[in-house]
């Protein structure tokens, strides 16, 4: 059996400095009204922080439940969902850098 991928998430998370401060922390991002973006703009950048906080708490809870090592079938559920999480986190880390460069 491979637990490898078992720590995925929280590597990505630990990565990503400019946005996560800890792992476990809470996230705080500035509001699109703090930060001065334009009216249109502010409500896709207040969606996208408050997507990624949602994904932030998907994964702390994630990897707070790791499966049972033994269980292979347990052990490949998890890491699909590791992966999952993973390339949702680095899809909204994208459309926030990019709302943030216009």
């Amino acid at each position: 059996m491979h637990l490898f991928k078992l720590f995925t998430v929280g590597c990505c998370l630990m990565a990503c400095g400019s946005l996560w401060a800890q792992e476990a922390g809470p996230v705080s991002l500035p509001s699109g009204q703090e930060i001065g973006v334009p009216a249109p703009d502010r409500a896709a950048l207040d969606r996208v922080v408050g997507a990624i906080q949602n994904v932030a708490a998907q994964i702390k809870y994630h990897n707070a439940n790791p499966p049972d090592p033994r269980n292979q079938a347990a052990v490949n559920a998890y890491n699909a969902e590791a992966s999952r999480l993973n390339a949702e986190l680095q899809r909204l880390q994208g459309e926030l850098r990019r709302l943030l460069n216009q």
